[in-house]
């Protein structure tokens, strides 16, 4: 998860030779890519991995939220996790961490 990555570079923050400006510029391209993302995917795709990422709800709390029902929302999660990784291939823990424009 994009949250998972930010938070692990945090941790290891004292260890890295980045800067704080080069952390802060890395941190304003992730923060773009998935923004672009989420902005080019469906709307309904959309909601629900900010829902389950951002606001760290749980399937069943998505589908009290969105009315739908718990395969929906799951294949729903499972077609927008697809369709996001489509669009931002930069952000996937294999491309080596770097953000490629």
């Amino acid at each position: 998860r994009v949250i998972d990555r930010l938070r692990k570079r945090r941790e290891v923050a004292g260890v890295s030779e980045e800067t704080p400006d080069d952390r802060i510029r890395s941190d304003v391209d992730l923060v773009i890519a998935v923004n672009r993302a989420l902005a080019l995917m469906e709307d309904d795709q959309a909601d629900v991995l900010v829902l389950k990422y951002v606001h760290g709800l749980s399937a069943r709390e998505i589908c009290k939220a969105t009315g739908r029902t718990r395969a929906a929302v799951n294949s729903s999660l499972q077609r927008a996790r697809d369709r996001f990784r489509q669009l931002a291939p930069e952000l996937r823990p294999d491309s080596g961490g770097r953000y490629e424009r």
